[in-house]
């Protein structure tokens, strides 16, 4: 799944992903999902980079479901918030929550906004999406220049 564009990012992720886990898991001969307990509001929430009313909150290490994560970023970007939080250096960083979790936002925001928060492992990784996004925009470029031509 690629979207990269309104209105598919906000409101058919949820019945598309649960269609697709139900009939993995059936055709694994897996039971079905069960439904959660209800959870407090520190425990299951969306993911905010910038608002924190409602539903919207960075994650801890008492979330138990973060909701709203589109991409290996995204779930890089937790997996880094919630290690800083653990090792008692907890980093806000809005900017670089902006970058990662938002694929439209992305190019908005330098990599270095999050140099504090990622290991230089997952730096590499990052410069390396970085890369395929501009591969990505060269080829449609390219494809659309060949477009006019025809």
């Amino acid at each position: 799944m690629n979207a990269t564009h309104e209105p598919f990012l906000r409101k058919e992720d949820d019945p598309l992903n649960g269609f697709w886990l139900h009939r993995c898991l059936r055709e694994a001969g897996e039971p079905p999902v069960q439904p959660l307990p209800t959870l407090d509001r520190s425990e299951a929430h969306n993911m905010g980079c910038t608002s924190v009313r409602g539903m919207y909150r960075r994650p801890t290490n008492t979330s138990i479901v973060v909701h709203f994560l589109k991409s290996e970023s995204a779930m890089r970007y937790v997996s880094a918030t919630l290690r800083s939080e653990r090792d008692g250096w907890p980093v806000v960083a809005r900017r670089c929550c902006t970058r990662m979790v938002w694929t439209t936002e992305r190019r908005k925001h330098p990599a270095e906004v999050c140099d504090r928060l990622l290991t230089g492992e997952e730096k590499g990784l990052e410069l390396a999406v970085d890369e395929a996004l501009r591969e990505e925009s060269r080829a449609a470029r390219r494809d659309a220049i060949k477009a006019e031509v025809i």
